[in-house]
């Protein structure tokens, strides 16, 4: 079918079909949400258990070690890593990236039910959890005020979390508080023992109190009225006076003889301050698949309307707000889209001079930029930084088709031929190279959608764009840009700038006549480059936008308790919010309670333990970049003893699971040998230039007090180690028991021992425990109480026995240690790992250096090393890239092969690849750039652009050598009709490109070294495929016949 001529003939048809992909085009893009980055789950799933009271030791043989033996036979499972720490497991599973995580959470679900035979009763339920980015906040603010913490949460319950909740979209909205208001029963040891119960029984009859029970419903009168059964105490003073048992001689004893119940305040495990100011914090997650920009815009709206309704004294403020630097990234990407655009027009109009011309091209690029959306909405992909950076980077692409047709038609004009007449020669003569130029572009993309990791989800959706929107060009340039010049193009000269061919002519008329000479001097450049410049560019993973945001984990001596950590941090906090560079400080120490399983997937859960959130001012107003600042940190950190932080931008966690750059773990049984080695380990890497925040875990020496219970006696007495310790757990941490409601609050009801049990760890021994009724023989009388009584609650009540109270010195000693904090294991081996970050060198001149240092490092049999971090993430990435590289050039190879049905001819085009690396790493080498995922990404673009140039200049020479040219003649005349083309096609690609290799904006760092890899390379392309392409092709066909048609 000719195309062109039937597009030129039905110009109405033509119009229509373009209009209706528009349209939908323009449908699609309003309904695409909007987000940072593509949605990212990590192939990893945790399995936390809680262990109440068990040590790490415990934990791990107990929980840890079962678990991990049934989890690693899952079915896709690559690696098993694990944390035991008091109280709580957890075991890591890795899978491929592209596993199907949901079916691997149902056999993760079949292995743990294998696995519970041989755990102890006594453990929580295992979760399985999933690490998925969309699940992280979008939100974090802050409420401050002078009044009590316990007001303010009261304020936050009632109006924030109501209206922001009630925001379509809005998953969950969290309130963290390092007070809560509770109604507190705190028991008295002497009189539990007195009385004859014991804290276990206490506990057992209190989770019952305060309760309205429903009892169905009565029928009559032709109405059905519901029946309930009111336990719910109306006030505190109520509830003291809630009988538990009667003496027979003596009157009802109640809860307020026992215990002490008040409206008090229960200190969490956790501090959250601003700008070292104690305050609330307040965290919005979203609903997967919603659109990030449009939730946070109703929030902040929402926000606003609150915060004039709130007490004057009282501040809502923001600390993180997701959609901020979404919309500065958006608007940057678009804002360069659109000047790359305007640049690639400026060379049109230089080279072209017709304004119709102009007119035809500047319509070709916006519609095959709206049609780009239409499969971004189809396959439920979001409208983001690399969605929209592919249409950046492709702007310049789109309009190659148009030029290359429109020069073609321009040049057929000139032969003196009508409009129409040379709109359709023209268009039909390259028709066949522009289809094969647009093929090889696409199909560079093809691999990444076989691949898996990091790379491939991040980089798939900027090759779909840039694919959909060259394939739109395609259709365009063979459709409506021959119908529109067949009417809008008149004959005549043009004002433009020529070429100069007669120079350039001159130069391949040299060339040819020595054309090994002019391979030998290119094979000459291409080894000093990749020789001299090669090895001194840096290597690292990714490259970090200037977000002005530092997310810092610390760490501070074990054992320290939370105010301890508190002071211990002000100076640091005071000197970085005085700081006229700062927005805030975020700053959270410790966990709240119910949060243990959370802490512990992001490696923070004691009082020593947490993380600052340090927002910069924007950055037009400040003259130092985040990495900059983050080294000042890092300085005033050192003069804090024992502060241990992870220093890294926050943007850099979004692209690796691990917490630093560089992590060696020792692997073996022995903890003291771990150790050992590690230590060794640290001061070999505290030599090398560029290792920062250099730490190791295993440090032990965390101080503990030990409950030993005397199974012998404990057995006697009926009482498990579980029990003991959970009324123990009871005394002195509390436990929820209920939900007090008084005038629209809900308050929680909790049971704890003695305000002053926490400072006088003897008191603890006096904690009365019931020992069960069957082991005083007196099962058969239910209806007796302590001491001869009778039980208020009747006979068969849960009170109706006849126990007998035993102290915890009597079953048990309490003596005083220190223990490991955590005890880690990999491929079911312990483990101990040196970490560290680097700054001030590329990764990959540290590592060399690390490897080096390590190369001769002693290690005892059956110990040995392995790595793992950002650099780790980055080799897999890079062989994974090596993959598509090599895939991607196979594809090529057979596409111009089909093209030119020729087995030898895609190895003459396929060298400009070669020409195209040295421009890369030129221009890498000039800028500073390193070899990352981006600027690696830039090279595989580069490999299915520059062979363009190539197949524009070989199909003109075929044509010629069929029309009966001989192959001298043809390829000088290809070269010199051809050059306005391919200067035109390669200058407005780079033009289109600078504002990206010029990192204008926001958040444009991560495409900032793939645009200039491009550049350089599609340059120096240029530049040498007009002269060795030729000289190459000579070579291949010097003794050959021409090509057949």
């Amino acid at each position: 079918m000719n195309l062109p001529r039937a597009s030129i003939r039905h110009p109405v048809t033509v119009v229509m079909v373009v209009l209706l992909a528009v349209t939908f085009g323009v449908l699609a893009l309003l309904e695409l949400p909007t987000d940072m980055f593509p949605e990212i789950t990590y192939p990893v799933i945790s399995v936390v258990t809680r262990y109440p009271g068990a040590a790490p030791e415990e934990v791990e043989s107990m929980v840890t070690e079962p678990l991990e033996e049934a989890l690693s036979t899952v079915h896709g499972v690559s690696n098993v890593t694990s944390v035991s720490q008091h109280a709580l497991s957890m075991v890591n599973l890795e899978f491929d990236w592209g596993s199907d995580l949901d079916a691997a959470a149902y056999d993760v679900r079949d292995a743990i039910q294998y696995a519970r035979r041989f755990l102890p009763d006594d453990i929580s339920q295992p979760a399985v959890v999933k690490i998925d980015l969309s699940k992280m906040p979008i939100y974090v603010g802050t409420l401050r005020g002078r009044r009590r913490l316990t007001a303010l949460r009261r304020l936050a319950e009632k109006v924030l979390k109501p209206r922001l909740a009630r925001i379509d979209g809005v998953a969950a909205l969290g309130i963290i508080s390092e007070e809560e208001e509770e109604i507190l029963i705190e028991a008295r040891f002497k009189a539990l023992e007195t009385l004859g119960l014991g804290m276990n029984r206490l506990l057992a009859l209190l989770t019952t109190i305060n309760r309205n029970i429903p009892g169905g419903d009565f029928e009559f009168g032709g109405r059905s009225i519901a029946v309930r059964t009111m336990g719910e105490h109306a006030t505190v003073e109520e509830m003291a006076d809630l009988p538990l048992f009667a003496p027979v001689d003596g009157p009802v004893v109640t809860l307020g003889q026992v215990a002490g119940v008040r409206r008090g305040i229960k200190r969490q495990n956790v501090s959250i301050q601003r700008n070292g100011e104690s305050c609330l914090a307040v965290q919005i997650m979203k609903q997967s698949g919603k659109n990030s920009v449009k939730i946070l815009r109703e929030v902040n709206a929402e926000i606003e309307k609150i915060k004039r309704e709130l007490p004057a004294d009282v501040q809502l403020e923001i600390v993180f707000d997701q959609s901020e630097f979404i919309n500065q990234a958006v608007s940057s990407v678009t804002a360069n889209l659109v000047l790359g655009g305007l640049l690639a027009l400026a060379v049109l109009t230089l080279f072209l001079g017709r304004f119709s011309l102009l007119i035809i091209i500047g319509l070709a690029i916006p519609l095959a930029v709206v049609v780009s959306f239409i499969p971004l909405f189809m396959l439920k992909y979001t409208l983001n930084m690399m969605s929209l950076g592919g249409l950046a980077l492709g702007v310049g692409m789109l309009v190659d088709n148009a030029i290359v047709v429109l020069e073609n038609i321009d040049r057929h004009l000139a032969m003196g031929k009508t409009p129409a007449v040379a709109a359709e020669a023209g268009t039909r003569e390259v028709a066949g190279a522009i289809t094969g130029s647009t093929l090889t572009t696409i199909i560079i993309f093809t691999p990444f959608l076989l691949s898996q990791g990091m790379a491939s989800r991040l980089f798939t959706q900027l090759g779909l764009t840039v694919s959909v929107s060259l394939l739109a060009s395609l259709v365009l340039s063979l459709t409506l840009v021959p119908m529109m010049a067949a009417h809008l193009i008149t004959p005549g000269p043009g004002a433009a700038v020529a070429p100069p061919r007669g120079l350039y002519r001159r130069l391949i008329e040299g060339a040819l006549a020595r054309p090994r000479l002019v391979l030998a001097g290119f094979a000459l450049v291409f080894v000093m480059v990749m020789a001299g410049l090669g090895p001194r560019l840096g290597v690292e993973y990714i490259p970090i936008a200037d977000d002005g945001m530092i997310g810092s984990p610390f760490k501070l001596p074990i054992g320290m308790s939370l105010e301890a950590s508190r002071q211990a941090l002000a100076p640091l906090m005071h000197k970085l919010a005085s700081d006229s560079r700062v927005f805030s400080v975020f700053c959270r120490i410790g966990l709240p309670e119910g949060a243990e399983e959370a802490g512990v997937i992001i490696g923070l859960a004691d009082s020593n333990e947490g993380e600052f959130f340090i927002r910069m001012v924007p950055k037009h107003r400040r003259s130092i970049t985040t990495r900059q600042f983050l080294e000042e940190v890092r300085q005033e950190v050192a003069r804090i003893p024992g502060l241990e932080m992870n220093l890294r931008q926050s943007f850099e966690q979004l692209f690796s699971t691990n917490q630093k750059a560089i992590v060696i773990h020792v692997l073996g049984n022995h903890l003291p040998t771990l150790k050992d080695v590690m230590a060794e380990i640290k001061r070999r890497l505290a030599a090398i230039p560029g290792v920062r925040d250099l730490d190791t875990d295993l440090q032990g020496g965390k101080p503990e007090f030990r409950v030993r219970v005397r199974r012998d006696l404990a057995m006697q007495a009926g009482l498990s180690v579980a029990q003991i310790g959970e009324a123990v757990r009871t005394a002195l941490q509390g436990r929820k028991i209920g939900i007090f409601r008084s005038e629209g609050d809900e308050i929680y009801i909790r049971l704890i021992g003695p305000p002053d049990l926490p400072a006088a760890p003897e008191a603890l021994l006096d904690l009365p425990l019931e020992v069960p009724a069957d082991r005083e023989g007196n099962a058969a009388d239910a209806a007796t109480g302590p001491a001869g009584s009778r039980s208020a609650f009747g006979a068969g009540s849960s009170l109706g026995r006849a126990p007998r109270v035993v102290t915890l010195r009597q079953v048990a000693t309490l003596e005083t240690g220190d223990g490991e904090e955590k005890i880690r294991h990999r491929r079911q081996l312990r483990q101990g790992s040196v970490a560290a970050n680097y700054a001030g060198r590329p990764l990959g001149a540290v590592m060399a250096d690390i490897k080096a240092a390590l190369a001769d490092l002693p290690l005892p049999e059956g110990y040995h090393l392995e790595h793992s971090g950002v650099y780790e993430d980055l080799i897999a990435v890079m062989r994974q890239l090596l993959w598509v590289f090599a895939i991607g050039l196979l594809l090529v190879y057979m596409v111009l092969a089909s093209q030119f049905e020729s087995f030898l001819d895609p190895f003459c085009l396929l060298f400009t690849v070669p020409l195209a690396a040295i421009g890369m790493v030129l221009a890498l080498w000039v800028t500073g750039e390193t070899l990352n995922i981006s600027s690696a990404v830039g090279l595989l673009i580069l490999m299915g652009v520059v062979v363009n140039n190539a197949i524009v200049l070989i199909s003109f020479v075929q044509q010629r050598q069929q029309e009966g040219q001989p192959l001298r003649e043809a390829l000088l005349e290809a070269a010199t009709a051809r050059l306005r083309p391919i200067l035109m096609t390669s200058l407005t690609t780079v033009l289109g490109l600078v504002p990206l290799a010029l990192g204008l904006g926001e958040g444009t760092e991560i495409q900032q070294p793939m645009a200039i890899a491009i550049i350089g390379g599609l340059s120096f392309a240029t530049l040498l495929t007009l002269v060795v392409i030729p000289c190459m092709y000579l070579i291949f066909h010097e003794q050959k016949p021409a090509p057949i048609g």
